[in-house]
């Protein structure tokens, strides 16, 4: 039997007190200690306790919550559902016994006892049953608390415990494994509360009346209290060290009411281009410090970090030039000051690097990670105000997109960039959709990234769209400051081309570039990706003709994916089916940058101007989805008037650029069961700034989704396995939590419930 440990940082000190009380009372174990956390936290003190305890001890760290941390019991479902896919992955047929640090061994031997109970018990589960009215709705039903032994297969014995959400997963499993379940009341004793919380021992005559003589194990004591009690502390110690706690307790919230304290600030007052330049390396010594850091901002810049997670704004009211004022502002708050800025007025300029974006870095301690590819510096964009901005400077057509700004900027700005702005107009207004985003107000500077994101090609010479760029893959052409070389940036973005000055020489160079980005984008290919089956059924052949069409008359390529290192069956599903993400990846291998890579089913018909829709859909977003409408046959002709649409998702396209940046933003869905079309769908929209629901899922939003007539499709009996029967398969379970983990990680409004999508 394994011995599972699982901790979240709230309760590591007591987790380590409960494993080396086990060593205390029954010795070093001959068992395997898994130690369970998130990626929050290192786990250090817990393994190290279990090290002594246990003869070996293993590691799994699962990826945190995306969500509220404080949304019981989400969080603590998240836990076990991964544990439970870890240990299934590893199939190595051992039982494991979940240890919460609430759950308090009593006696020598206690795990002894509880595995060879498993044994004779002869059930996959073991644990204290207990019956109550969970939901509150008057019902009384029966389920296994969650301290008990566990199959190394729980993805296959139930469902419901691996797709609860909002319900405890001990709850959820409920009547699908009571039959499943050896009844150990004797030996895990389990009481919930007394007097209204979780129990809290005095001393050993407290917990000598309420410990039943043959349990082995306690829950659920969430303080230690109980191991205090059974060591034979005095009342008068309890009380001492129960008033310390509170003390420090108290404390603590004090230094947070009136000083951040050991937190790390960094003074880095402004400009906006600045303080962009900085923000990945501010990420970078928050990962360092395991805090978020604060940021000393001038109060005209500090609307900028709105557009972040990972640091917290400190508004100084002071000017951003005021350097000197900022970091006495800070040392008065914070112990630990970095000042990232690299002048100020009366304040010297030292120049240790190249460049003064560098030096930035250089400062912050950071310089040694300059060209470590990292996440996307604004991680808190509103997708509703980009597309507000978008639909309000963008015309849809298929020309290409550039993004325009020479004639802007304040430090950078350039000398002669009103006239090499209009040339550019001039020369390429024609043929290219320009955006100047020097002439619009946006309502926060970083919203200009869903203008960025969009376009095929960036001209600048303002430094801030520079460090703005970063956050996407649109190829950007830059000229650079005639200020001297270290006032000249050093960029970080895609930039394919850096100019010193506004020379005849430069400006051709400028000109070759632009009408070289035309050409890519003009050239680009369509790579439709699709899974094959053998034998192919009539209707499948029927529809993949029309692909057929698309090859012969447009720059349409198909490929079949295929040779996949993994499939549900990895995760308790019988069928082989695969990850979207592998199939994904496998056409997007196979994209160059400007192609747009299309994902289809294999019976999905496509109408002759299926890629102008596609074209037209993406000149304005960077994905998009297409519901179909259903045939109850097709010959050769599709109908003029499209047939009602369907509300799952038989097409999805994205620009390959784009996708190949941001794929570990899509979930890990599994093709072929319920749920993850629908998922795309919602994320697809979310993407371009716009709301789901299931009633407007049929009714398309042209910003990111094919008009009717687009898609088809013969209808056949299903193959999906869904939940209209009860059927919540390991598979459907699984894409139910991706959904999930998705939209908190978005903030994105879907019910909890087991109706878990949003209905309204």
């Amino acid at each position: 039997m394994l011995v599972v440990i699982p901790f979240c940082a709230k309760d590591e000190d007591v987790c380590v007190k409960q494993v080396e009380w086990s060593l205390k009372i029954s010795g070093k174990d001959k068992r395997t200690a898994l130690v369970v956390h998130d990626d929050t936290v290192t786990g250090h003190a817990v393994i190290a306790a279990a090290k002594r305890a246990f003869s070996s001890v293993e590691e799994f760290q699962y990826p945190k919550w995306p969500g509220k941390q404080t949304h019981w019991p989400i969080v603590q479902n998240h836990q076990f559902q991964e544990t439970a896919t870890f240990l299934y992955n590893k199939r190595n047929g051992k039982p494991w016994f979940w240890w919460e640090p609430d759950c308090t061994p009593l006696k020598e031997g206690w795990l002894d006892a509880l595995e060879r109970e498993y044994n004779e018990g002869g059930k996959p589960f073991m644990g204290h049953i207990v019956s109550g009215d969970p939901f509150q709705n008057g019902k009384t039903i029966e389920w296994m608390t969650g301290c008990g032994i566990y199959p190394w297969n729980v993805i296959e014995l139930s469902s419901s415990i691996m797709s609860c959400i909002n319900v405890p997963w001990d709850v959820a499993g409920g009547s699908q494994i009571l039959g499943k379940t050896h009844r150990a009341n004797h030996l895990i004793q389990h009481v919930w509360e007394r007097n209204g919380a979780p129990f809290s021992f005095r001393d050993r005559r407290d917990a000598d009346s309420v410990l039943s003589k043959t349990a082995v194990v306690f829950h659920r004591c969430k303080d230690g209290s109980l191991i205090d009690a059974l060591n034979g502390e005095p009342f008068g110690v309890t009380i001492a060290r129960a008033l310390k706690e509170k003390i420090d307790e108290c404390a603590s919230a004090a230094r947070k009411l009136f000083a951040v304290g050991g937190k790390t600030a960094v003074v880095q007052l402004g400009r906006y281009g600045d303080i962009a330049n900085a923000l990945p390396a501010v990420r970078m010594i928050g990962a360092r410090t395991g805090a978020k850091p604060s940021v000393i901002v001038s109060k005209e810049f500090a609307s900028i970090l709105d557009g972040v997670k990972y640091c917290d704004a400190i508004p100084y009211e002071g000017h951003f030039s005021d350097l000197r004022g900022g970091i006495d502002f800070a040392q008065c708050k914070f112990k630990d000051v970095i000042v990232g800025q690299v002048w100020g007025k009366d304040s010297p300029v030292e120049q240790k690097c190249s460049s003064y974006n560098m030096d930035n870095w250089e400062r912050l301690g950071c310089l040694s990670q300059w060209t470590d590819p990292t996440p996307p510096t604004f991680d808190n964009r509103d997708r509703k105000r980009e597309r507000l901005l978008i639909n309000s400077h963008v015309q849809i057509n298929e020309k290409p997109l550039m993004i325009l700004s020479l004639s802007g900027g304040v430090t950078s700005k350039l000398e002669g960039g009103d006239v090499l702005s209009q040339k550019v107009k001039q020369a390429f207004g024609d043929m290219w959709r320009i955006v100047d985003i020097d002439t619009i107000m946006a309502e926060r500077i970083y919203d200009v990234i869903g203008l960025m994101e969009i376009a095929d090609a960036i001209v600048t010479s303002d430094t801030v769209w520079l460090h703005l760029a970063n956050d996407v893959s649109t190829p950007v052409a830059a000229v650079l400051s005639q200020k001297g070389d270290w006032m000249q940036t050093v960029p970080r973005c895609n930039c394919t081309l850096m100019l010193k000055d506004t020379s005849p020489s430069s400006e051709n160079k400028l000109f070759k570039w632009i009408e070289d980005r035309q050409k890519s984008v003009e050239n680009r290919l369509f790579i439709q990706v699709c899974e094959e089956h053998f034998p192919k059924p009539k209707r499948v052949k029927r529809a993949q003709s029309t692909w057929r069409s698309l090859e012969a008359t447009y720059r349409w390529k198909v490929v079949y994916a295929s040779g996949y290192n993994r499939d549900a069956r990895q995760i308790g599903e019988k069928r082989d089916l695969p990850f979207i993400k592998d199939v994904i990846q496998y056409g997007l291998d196979r994209c160059s940058h400007d192609d747009v890579l299309v994902f289809t089913n294999d019976d999905t018909i496509l109408a002759p101007h299926t890629p102008d829709e596609i074209n037209r859909t993406l000149a304005a977003s960077v994905a998009l989805s297409s519901n179909r409408s259903d045939l109850n046959s097709f010959v050769a002709n599709l109908p003029r008037e499209p047939h009602t649409s369907h509300i799952g998702r038989d097409l999805m396209a994205f620009k390959a650029s784009w996708l190949r940046r941001n794929i570990d933003m899509l979930p890990d869905y599994l093709i072929g069961i319920c749920d993850w079309d629908i998922g795309m769908a919602a994320q697809i929209r979310w993407l371009a700034g716009e709301e789901w629901s299931i009633k407007t899922s049929s009714t398309p939003m042209i910003s990111c989704e094919l008009l009717p007539g687009s898609v088809f499709h013969e209808k056949h009996e299903p193959t999906w396995t869904d939940d209209r029967k009860g059927d919540v398969s390991p598979g459907l379970a699984h894409n139910r939590r991706e959904v999930k983990r998705w939209a908190a990680s978005a903030d994105v409004d879907i019910s909890q419930g087991i109706t878990w999508w949003n209905k309204s």
